[in-house]
């Protein structure tokens, strides 16, 4: 559960990049105008490395939380 959460905001943190750079360039957001964000490299390397530290880093806590949950629930239902 906490690797899916950890894509979801990898995903989001793409797209809040793209709209991003698109609005720093006063450029519209159209399918054409993202094709050219996403097929820049300098952009691109950029997205994957915020991406992935968000995501690894929000799926992190989230699965050490479960885990934390987990075992106070478990430990509840023993007594």
């Amino acid at each position: 559960m906490g690797s899916f959460s950890g894509i979801i905001d990898a995903e989001a943190t793409i797209m809040e990049i793209a709209r991003e750079e698109l609005m720093s360039a006063n450029k519209e957001i159209n399918v054409e105008n993202l094709r050219a964000v996403f097929e820049d490299p300098e952009i691109r390397s950029r997205m994957k490395t915020k991406a992935s530290a968000r995501g690894v880093a929000i799926g992190l806590i989230d699965g050490l939380t479960m885990a934390g949950t987990g075992k106070a629930i478990s430990t509840l239902a023993k007594a």
